[in-house]
């Protein structure tokens, strides 16, 4: 039995075929402060012939991937957590076995991706996953958001680590249809409940709310993540323990009381808009109603100015302009006609641009040339003396890749960044990021939902002094504690795991202070927990944080059977029924997301053309290497010198490119090179080449010394990765027809392993 614990996703195809996908099923409950979600997928093979389903899928952040199931035929297949290498070892080799294996791997920061190799033509098969999260307080609201699909994003997914398989597509062709039911239980069931996204329908009894998808969605499909509000007046703050083994596990979640009150002092306020294309639509709607509703929250004494961002990155002055109504007209003009026209989305570019706006002259900051004509005034001296500190407003739907570099840039300049992201698919891993690391806050704002509060709820926080978290109390003996927030807000919860050693402690305290050394204190009862799930979900914040060595992540991870970067889970079902032929990769594309872009069904054509453009094979985008430096230049053969006339570089890059390239189709065995002057006429020297030719000479066959080549370049780390993984694939298909000789494997592989650049020098023919 495989146990199938994944987010909503889409299974991606590239040649038009139908999609292997049919429908997805989400359960779910939602008690106190914890969501458990069970997602179940329904898809069949329409290909005649094997396939190899992959797809992308993103879970809500903070979720803890918990559980994984298959259902093929009549066999029940239940998942297990491994280390990565030797899961990724034992995926290929079944898939090349003609066994089926389902594999899912961590691609990127809240992305993950399932591979399922050999699902026969026409067979069926359900996947199912579980995933945890625990839910925070933000003010007297909590939102729960369940992604189910991902937008086109801006820049190089390869960079931000995705391999080419992994790179989600999207498509206006596909339709998934989608039901969901949630059950709200304890504290929660006594609020408010709302859905901006969905029409739902809720019935109630003594214990539970139960939330299904109203009859007005009865044909809802993955086109927009699923939003659930709850409201109430709960000071909801908690503790419980579990009490399984010598060391408790506590989870702390604390809700921070109400600040005294204080004179608010002005602001400096840098907001950041993204016109990017991306934007258009009900995107870039959302975002002018929030620009106006900034500019009537803004009082005397503060200082602000806005900024605009595509492709390039546009001003409105060069420095921080006072709050007065002469600006605030100006910028109001400005900001109604705010469209998404600027291009690419280049968010990084754009608040380095920001940082540097200190308030002097600045004159190497771009600026909004349309505005300067139409001001044609002088713009005020700046305020030197006393000045607050800079804050940021971005408002963003976050669409791009390099996430990573942002987020880092953003902690080195020292700014507090706020975030409002906004869409029907907001990529969470940004705003949420960007706030979390700066100390500031996020809100996430689907079209339905008020946009006027959301800005009100930042400002209120965008006044407030910082507030410093200094420790949580469990009267107990504390062997770990995960670390707290670097900064957190007046209703925000606050959550902690700690192990314990001796008795349950009876009340738990967390201090705080804020920047005028008011202090502040959450307090609460702790009780035992039910929830079988406890432990794991502490050994995964564990593992997130900074407070174990990696060697002890990687053991927790494999002791919690917990998915991580550096472990995967799989399934293995060996069949009676194997195939002999490679499967054909499946990549099930995306719904683009309901308004994204300001696609409509008139341009549908267009976006389609548009997704499809630039899909180039990995070999494709891998062709372009710079120069090995100087100092890793050694010769070991003497094929020839860098001053000989004849000569021209080759590099092992080149060579994989050039295999690559010839080679469309990966299920051919019979493709494949068999001959070392084949391998010449990919580029392989000659040096090289007539050393093969030796170990040719002492009886080994010529065609089993050329797949034991390829199958040490394949497996060589410095290397593995340029080539596409249905190329690997292939290899290793091919070698396991040979005798497999390790011998032979690990001499080639050292021949290899010890040639350097200068060896792949050769006369030009």
């Amino acid at each position: 039995m495989i146990t199938n614990d994944l987010p909503e996703s889409i299974l991606k195809a590239t040649d038009g075929v139908a999609m292997p996908l049919e429908r997805v099923s989400v359960q779910g409950t939602l008690r106190d402060f914890a969501a458990e979600i069970t997602v179940e997928q329904h898809y069949r093979n329409p290909r005649p012939t094997n396939i190899e389903a992959v797809y992308t899928f993103p879970l809500p952040v903070g979720a803890v991937l918990l559980d994984l199931e298959l259902d093929i035929g009549d066999r029940k297949l239940v998942g297990q957590v491994i280390e990565k290498q030797a899961a990724q070892e034992r995926y290929e080799d079944a898939v090349t076995d003609g066994d089926t294996a389902v594999m899912i791997e961590i691609s990127g920061p809240g992305l993950y991706t399932l591979n399922f190799g050999n699902l026969m033509a026409g067979e069926t098969a359900v996947i199912r996953y579980r995933y945890a999260l625990l839910l925070a307080w933000q003010g007297d609201r909590m939102r729960l958001v369940l992604p189910t699909t991902l937008a086109p994003r801006y820049g190089d997914p390869t960079k931000a680590g995705l391999a080419a398989h992994q790179v989600p597509e999207n498509s206006l062709l596909v339709e998934y249809p989608f039901d969901l039911r949630l059950s709200i239980e304890g504290l929660l069931a006594g609020g408010e409940i709302s859905c901006p996204t969905h029409t739902i329908a809720t019935t109630h009894d003594e214990k539970r709310i139960v939330v299904t998808l109203g009859a007005s969605d009865n044909d809802a499909t993955l086109d927009r993540d699923f939003v659930l509000l709850m409201r109430g007046a709960h000071e909801s703050s908690a503790c419980v323990f579990d009490n399984g083994g010598a060391e408790k596990v506590v989870l702390a979640s604390l809700r921070i009381p109400p600040l005294p009150k204080r004179e608010e002092r002005p602001l400096r306020l840098k907001v950041v808009i993204d016109c990017s294309g991306s934007m258009a639509g009900m995107s870039i709607a959302q975002a002018r109603k929030a620009a106006l509703e900034i500019l009537n929250q803004l009082r005397p004494g503060d200082y602000f100015n806005f900024t605009l961002f595509g492709s390039t990155v546009e001003h409105f002055w060069e420095n921080m302009v006072p709050a007065e109504a002469r600006y605030i007209s100006t910028a109001w003009k400005q900001v109604e006609s705010l469209d998404a026209n600027l291009g690419g989305t280049e968010t990084g570019t754009a608040l380095s641009a920001v940082y540097a706006m200190d308030g002097q002259d600045n004159q190497g900051t771009s600026t909004l040339t349309r505005l300067k004509t139409r001001l044609r005034r002088e713009e005020p001296e700046s305020r030197k003396d006393n000045e607050p500190t800079p804050q940021i407003l971005l408002i963003t739907d976050g669409q791009v890749w390099n996430h990573a570099s942002i987020v880092r840039e953003a902690v080195k300049s020292q700014h507090r960044i706020f975030t409002v992201g906004v869409g029907l698919s907001t990529v969470d891993e940004l705003v949420g990021e960007l706030a979390k690391q700066t100390g500031g806050a996020c809100e996430l704002v689907s079209p339905q939902e008020g946009m006027t509060e959301r800005i009100l709820a930042q400002f209120h926080r965008l006044r407030q002094p910082r507030v410093t978290l200094k420790g949580i109390k469990l009267g107990a003996s504390v062997n770990w504690v995960t670390p707290l927030e670097k900064a957190v807000f007046a209703g925000d919860t606050v959550h902690a795991y700690a192990g314990i050693s001796g008795s349950a402690p009876e009340t738990v305290t967390l201090d705080a202070v804020d920047a005028d050394g008011h202090v502040i204190r959450a307090e609460a009862r702790v009780e035992e927990s039910g929830w079988v799930d406890l432990p794991r979900m502490a050994a995964a914040a564990r593992i997130d944080s900074s407070i174990v060595s990696d060697e002890d992540k990687l053991r927790l991870a494999i002791e919690h059977q917990l998915l991580t970067d550096r472990t995967n889970l799989l399934i293995v079902a060996e069949r009676s029924d194997k195939t002999e032929a490679l499967p054909e990769l499946a990549k099930v594309a995306h719904m683009l997301p309901a308004g994204w872009g300001g696609v409509g069904q008139g341009h549908a054509i267009a976006a389609s053309c548009m997704l499809s453009m630039g899909d180039l094979p990995a070999f494709l985008r891998k062709c372009s290497y710079g120069e090995m430096p100087e100092s890793r230049r050694t010769t070991r053969f003497s094929t020839c010198t860098p001053n000989d006339s004849g000569c021209r570089d080759s590099t092992p890059h080149d060579f994989i490119a050039n295999l690559c390239a010839s080679l469309p189709n990966v299920q051919n065995l019979e493709g494949l090179p068999t001959t070392v002057e084949a391998l010449e006429d990919y580029g392989l020297p000659t040096a090289i080449a007539n050393a093969l030719r030796e170990i040719s000479a002492e009886g080994w066959s010529e065609r089993v010394i050329v797949a034991a080549f390829l199958m040490a370049m394949t497996s060589m780390k410095s290397l593995a990765a340029e080539f596409p993984r249905e190329f690997s694939r292939l290899v290793l298909a091919n070698w396991k027809r040979t005798d497999m000789s390790q011998i032979l494997l690990d001499r080639i592989g050292a021949l290899i392993s010890g040639a350097t650049e200068m060896d792949w020098r050769f006369v030009a023919s």
